[in-house]
């Protein structure tokens, strides 16, 4: 059963004007300060979509879907995903919707192109929780 669906920039704009993608090989180039404003700003962003929503606290099994929509060629769906899934996993835990993203609680993570979309670039996040 899906209890959650979340739509998450693949972006971050930067003071300078250019946008950083949100894939591990950059986020890994970056100093320690670097990564710690970009991981607090996708909380921020992942708690502006889910606020307001009820406090499950789910402490049950759950697996995620991830879906990408590419701007460009360049975007190396593993690096997008990864970074998305654990942002995003543990931003959930901040906010008090899951209790734990650990390996008895995250069972089964499936990342796919979606396609590309120049104009919208994003992630689609879907969380189900899993019975077995």
């Amino acid at each position: 059963m899906k209890f959650l669906h979340l739509t998450m920039p693949i972006y971050k704009q930067k003071k300078n004007g250019k946008r950083l993608l949100l894939g591990w090989n950059q986020i890994s180039n970056l100093n320690r300060y670097a990564k710690n404003s970009i991981k607090q700003w996708y909380t921020r962003e992942v708690i502006k979509r889910i606020d307001g929503e009820e406090k499950i606290n789910y402490d049950g099994k759950y697996s995620l879907v991830l879906t990408l929509y590419y701007k460009n060629k360049r975007s190396d769906r593993n690096n997008v995903c990864a970074v998305a899934e654990k942002y995003t996993l543990d931003a959930l835990q901040v906010y008090g919707l899951i209790t734990e993203d650990d390996v008895e609680h995250s069972i089964e993570c499936h990342s796919y192109v979606g396609g590309r979309d120049k104009d919208n670039p994003r992630i689609e996040i879907e969380l189900f929780k899993r019975e077995w």
